[in-house]
């Protein structure tokens, strides 16, 4: 579900495939809007006051709501390129986090999302809304086992790096041009120890003795400009 105004443009702007879009008959549709909806055939269905705000999450809900087709996007598309740098959610378990990570993956040029293991749904209407749109805007993916994933990015030649708290190599001395995904554990757990056997190696902020850890999704959000960084540095 995509919920507001902003949200339902920005899928649109993706080519994301609309299936409805509904629409309180208190809040009138931005004319402009309501003629790329229709210029896209995408049925609107009109409810009379309140209907749509008993139906959606938003605590101030927006007037207009939307269900999209997920995008099927499989771990070998990602992976047949062999290059670029993917993100991966071991177990993300907030929202909110999920959707900070993919915008921020999508903002750092990330290739793909990877979300295994006991997560969030990274299409559920609260991550979309806080991940502003970057959901359409950068591939997902959804495997279960987080080792079937680290083993075929591995076997596609990329870097595995996980982010941890303490005793990983400083971000500025690793060098992160060639393909790498980034592993980003659960935020009170952290990774498993099954997925340890499958990475190539840990990365860790520098914070002053004082901080035990960052957010996951501030931690997440650092390193991935750090990727970034080097790589528009090397041009």
């Amino acid at each position: 579900m995509i919920d507001g105004p902003t949200l339902v443009a920005e899928a649109l702007d993706a080519d994301l495939e609309l299936l409805d879009v509904f629409i309180d008959v208190a809040h009138p549709l931005d004319a402009t809007l309501r003629a790329r909806l229709d210029e896209r055939g995408v049925p609107v269905h009109e409810l009379a006051d309140g209907v749509l705000t008993s139906a959606v999450d938003p605590v101030t809900p927006n007037g207009v709501a939307a269900i999209g087709r997920r995008p099927a996007t499989g771990l070998d598309q990602v992976t047949a390129t062999g290059t670029g740098l993917v993100l991966v959610l071991v177990g993300i378990a907030d929202p909110g986090n999920a959707g900070t990570l993919v915008r921020s993956a999508a903002a750092a040029g990330a290739a793909a999302v990877v979300v295994c293991g006991d997560a969030v749904d990274p299409f559920g209407p609260k991550t979309v809304r806080s991940s502003a749109g970057a959901t359409f805007r950068v591939p997902l993916v959804e495997v279960a086992d987080p080792t079937v994933v680290l083993d075929q990015l591995g076997a596609a030649g990329y870097t595995r790096l996980a982010a941890v708290a303490r005793d990983g190599v400083e971000p500025e001395a690793l060098d992160l041009l060639a393909p790498t995904a980034l592993v980003l554990g659960n935020e009170a757990h952290g990774l498993p120890a099954s997925v340890d056997p499958h990475l190539d190696g840990v990365v860790t902020i520098p914070m002053t003795a004082a901080t035990e850890s960052l957010n996951v999704a501030m931690a997440g959000t650092v390193l991935l400009f750090e990727m970034a960084r080097q790589r528009r540095r090397n041009g």
